[in-house]
């Protein structure tokens, strides 16, 4: 019997459109011999609608109009119920709970790859595709995974990071601070935002006061980096989980400036024009320019893959990642620069040229996350113990060491 799998996409996110194209992708290539694919929209506003219509990228130009032919319809946070639900503005077109076996997320950003719609999933004692909700939150922040990374001793590139608050309380205080710890020229990096979205390249102290007023406006912690000069980006997605781990070739993104930009990965190569109707494999960040394999020397090329497993192993991913490395050529030392935790196009592109495909690498996701999912059953949540009954009759409040009494601020 086919496996249903939801797979979800959109979301309140920066990188909406983005996720689209991906999720759409992923719809598109899975196995239907083995799963019988669901597709699941959430709008920029939060709310979850599935439907035919959904799967072809050509028809979100028509905004609102596009859902009027598909089902809203929303989960319930229940252990156990791994049931879609359609809401009552949907009951004429379909009033049956919709069963789901699996859940796979395919969002980019804030609110479905930080976390959020995973712990969702776990509340609901469901199989969902990818990192968990701590691998999945902390990737997510900059400033936490770039504090890991250290504590890994990975390489890194010299950093320190401000908040909102701190800028708009002190900026004088917060702009030499970056010029103790980073130097001019640097980089400020919304914490929280992926697709470069955000990203300002800092010359000097006067260009500070204006880039930091922006990036802030996009997140309320910025990452700040040192500018390395002359450099090159190289990136390797990984497969796997905690026990085991494979690489994908490498690529060389190229860019139109001085970093890859928002640009460079969505628009510069005609998005998706190049694929078939339905959001096919030229669109998203599988059209971007780019040297595939990798340009470099096989002792290079072993290097990267080996620092991108330590990496996803070290922050706790499972599923497909991609991780993004800077390279200096006037030391010729390797930097890890982050991790993707749901990369663009799922990285299927990359996965390609190593003999993987797509319909291949989604199944092995999916047979990850049902992996997962069978040791989570394994596991004890909870103790066979009733304090309540232990206590009842010996704590009639007062104290705050006795059951129903008064807590101290200090013990909360």
């Amino acid at each position: 019997m086919k496996k249903r799998v939801a797979i979800l996409f959109g979301g309140v996110s920066v990188e909406h459109e983005v996720s689209v194209i991906s999720g759409v992708q992923a719809y598109h290539a899975i196995d239907t011999r083995l799963f019988e694919p669901i597709p699941v929209y959430i709008t920029k506003n939060g709310r979850w609608y599935t439907g035919d219509a959904l799967t072809d990228v050509s028809r979100y130009v028509e905004g609102p109009k596009l859902l009027e032919s598909c089902n809203e319809v929303s989960p319930r946070p229940i252990r156990g119920d791994w049931n879609l639900y359609p809401l009552a503005s949907s009951f004429l077109k379909h009033s049956q709970p919709i069963p789901v076996d699996i859940y796979f997320p395919v969002f980019h950003g804030s609110f479905g790859e930080d976390g959020s719609i995973q712990g969702l999933f776990q509340m609901m004692d469901v199989p969902f595709v990818g990192c968990d909700v701590g691998s999945a939150s902390l990737t997510m922040d900059k400033v936490a995974m770039k504090q890991a990374l250290l504590g890994l001793q990975l390489p890194v590139v010299q950093s320190c990071w401000f908040s909102r608050f701190e800028f708009e309380e002190s900026p004088q205080e917060v702009m030499a601070q970056v010029k103790a710890e980073t130097g001019f020229p640097c980089i400020l990096k919304p914490a929280t935002l992926g697709s470069s979205v955000g990203i300002e390249v800092v010359k000097s102290e006067d260009e500070f006061f204006d880039a930091a007023g922006r990036v802030t406006s996009y997140c309320p912690k910025v990452l700040v980096e040192v500018f390395l000069h002359d450099m090159f980006e190289l990136n390797c997605s990984v497969v796997g989980n905690d026990a085991y781990q494979k690489t994908s070739v490498l690529e060389r993104p190229l860019s139109s400036g001085e970093l890859l930009s928002f640009a460079d990965k969505y628009e510069r190569s005609g998005g998706g024009a190049k694929g078939k109707t339905g959001g096919g494999k030229g669109s998203s960040m599988a059209s971007m320019d780019r040297v595939i394999p990798a340009d470099v020397s096989e002792e290079r090329t072993q290097e990267v893959q080996l620092l991108a497993k330590r990496v996803f192993r070290g922050l706790g991913c499972s599923g497909v990642s991609r991780i993004d490395f800077m390279v200096d050529r006037l030391t010729d030392k390797v930097y890890v620069n982050e991790l993707n935790s749901i990369p663009g196009s799922l990285s299927f592109y990359l996965w390609e040229k190593t003999e993987l495909p797509f319909e291949d690498l989604l199944t092995e996701l999916i047979q990850l996350s049902l992996i997962r999912y069978r040791e989570k059953q394994m596991t004890i949540y909870s103790y066979d113990t009733n304090l309540f009954a232990l206590h009842a009759g010996s704590s009639r409040g007062g104290s705050k060491s006795k059951l129903g009494g008064k807590v101290a601020p200090s013990d909360r």
